[in-house]
């Protein structure tokens, strides 16, 4: 199931942005001035209702996450999940592939801080991968953000419970694979 894609208004002809290099002390500084726009992705094998997460080890949130980053200026999300896909995996798919489901917005503490954080809308997408798709994907994610030796792992519902992962997450995976309906006593 998936939410209708919030509408994008581009002029045409589409403008030709340039993401700006931005030094890190001013980037840590917008980040917790503004709303970031991100398109994010979670691996999944809808015949067998799992996903893929990858064990993340960078801020804003450290722990089991989606892959996905930030939206520059003027990009589609659908462009923009393929180009972050392509940088933290080293696959580079066809943004049809991927499919849109909802958008969320999620607000994380910052590291050693008292109440300031990062807060970030994201466009969530889902994305089916061969077996060989997922093996590469999981040797070639970026060490920079994420811990290699966890790969990408296998989920379903009572793993990300025990895993006390990120409620969003369970939510997404409830979207993507609805629970059976209990009647009414």
């Amino acid at each position: 199931m998936a939410e209708e894609k919030p509408a994008y208004y581009l002029p045409t002809p589409r403008p030709r942005l340039q993401a700006a290099f931005v030094e890190h002390s001013a980037y840590d500084i917008a980040k917790t001035s503004f709303v970031i726009g991100c398109a994010d992705v979670i691996p999944i094998d809808q015949e067998r209702q799992v996903i893929f997460l990858a064990l993340r080890n960078h801020t804003p949130y450290r722990g089991w996450c989606w892959i996905g980053g930030r939206l520059f200026p003027g990009e589609p999300e659908g462009e923009g999940i393929a180009r972050s896909f392509k940088r933290e995996t080293g696959l580079d798919l066809d943004p049809e592939r991927f499919q849109y489901r909802c958008h969320k917005r999620y607000f994380f503490y910052r590291e050693g801080s008292s109440g300031s954080g990062e807060d970030m809308f994201a466009y969530c997408f889902t994305v089916e991968l061969t077996e060989d798709e997922l093996a590469q994907a999981a040797r070639n994610l970026d060490p920079r953000e994420y811990l290699l030796e966890a790969g990408l792992r296998e989920f379903n519902r009572e793993q990300l419970v025990k895993e006390n992962v990120h409620q969003g997450l369970i939510d997404f995976y409830d979207l993507l694979f609805p629970p059976p309906c209990v009647p009414a006593l």
